[in-house]
């Protein structure tokens, strides 16, 4: 699906922009009396749980927060010899 004569950064691009447009940014987080976020469990797969802001919830789910999308990238941008990391935060309201 990635054209092959693009850069690194068009296939960066075309991999995040294919995220933001093919998956749902989940809003309705649970917040903490700290601010902080946790996310639901939701149940799929004969009781097996999975997080919005899990791995693979954005495959698996269609809907994700920033903490799902993140790993998803990092790993097609490995898959394709592209060197990337985590910047990795907390969510306040």
């Amino acid at each position: 699906m990635i054209p092959l004569d693009l850069s690194q950064e068009e296939k960066i691009n075309f991999i995040f922009n294919w995220l933001v447009n093919n998956i749902n940014y989940e809003h309705n987080l649970d917040y903490n009396n700290d601010g902080s976020v946790t996310c639901p469990i939701i149940e799929i797969y004969n009781n097996w749980g999975i997080r919005v802001s899990d791995k693979y919830a954005p495959l698996l789910l269609k809907k994700t927060i920033c903490a799902g999308i993140v790993p998803v990238l990092n790993d097609i941008c490995t898959k394709l010899g592209i060197e990337s990391t985590s910047i990795i935060g907390k969510t306040k309201k």
